[in-house]
């Protein structure tokens, strides 16, 4: 039995110690691509950092930690504060122009956009009521989509930052089957992506 014990002891260590070779993959903060460190034989710092974990910035690693987060918070409250501004616009039944009485409001949602000085994208979600088809929804709530990317284009923002999606009778806001239920699901909505 303590034979046993000694090899499983004894693999256990060879197996963890026997992938020095291998590259690790460290995922820094704030960034979606990995990034591969080398592996080195020896424990020794590289030349971007020392051994008190000061980095080649003069700032230690656990400082920069703490500094992203709260930009990230800022960020995202500021984010979430032009999110509220942003108002749904609506459309008639099996309609995708844009009503008269809905200009105004796609004014002060282009305006809003433009003013906000960010590089959020700006995802718009086609929606409709659950009258209809499924597949006729789904295409009815992309044209809408596009209808007011078009808007948002032809004002000067730029269609790299705008994104569509339908997500046709899927989401509704207003379940009864009533006129004015219906109506509040026939709207596209305003979405903002870091």
């Amino acid at each position: 039995m303590k034979k046993v014990m000694f090899l499983s002891v004894i693999a256990a260590v060879i197996v963890l110690t026997g992938c020095a070779t291998k590259q690790p993959v460290i995922s820094q903060v704030g960034t979606t691509k990995p990034v591969t460190v080398p592996a080195t034989n020896n424990n020794q710092p590289t030349s971007s950092e020392n051994v008190s974990g000061i980095g080649a910035s003069g700032v230690s690693s656990s400082s920069q930690s703490s500094v992203q987060p709260s930009n990230q918070s800022n960020a995202l409250s500021q984010m979430q504060q032009l999110q509220k501004k942003l108002k749904s616009i609506y459309f008639d039944f099996n309609k995708y122009n844009i009503r008269s009485n809905m200009t105004n409001t796609l004014q002060q949602d282009i305006q809003t956009l433009k003013a906000s000085d960010s590089n959020y994208t700006v995802k718009l979600e086609g929606n409709c009521d659950d009258r209809g088809s499924n597949e006729y929804n789904f295409a009815l709530g992309l044209r809408r989509a596009n209808t007011v990317k078009k808007s948002l284009v032809n004002a000067g923002i730029s269609a790299s930052h705008i994104t569509m999606i339908s997500y046709g009778k899927t989401k509704p806001v207003c379940m009864q089957q009533t006129p004015e239920c219906w109506q509040r699901n026939r709207r596209v909505d305003f979405k903002l992506l870091p």
